[in-house]
């Protein structure tokens, strides 16, 4: 690492610490949080339609 400029220095520090085996996966969390307040399929196909239709209202006003 010695011997290169901050900027890579930098760069190895963010890689490593991005593919740390040990770090929690955004994605997993929300999963579990939803899991935890009793989320089901069915909530978000709710939501889904909810937020189609409105972004059809935005395209149309």
């Amino acid at each position: 690492m010695y011997g290169r400029g901050t900027e890579a220095r930098i760069r190895i520090i963010v890689e490593t610490a991005i593919r740390s085996e040990g770090r929690i996966k955004l994605g997993s969390l929300l999963s579990h949080i939803a899991r935890c307040a009793g989320v089901t399929n069915e909530d978000v196909e709710v939501l889904e339609l909810i937020l189609a239709e409105h972004r059809a209202a935005l395209r149309t006003s």
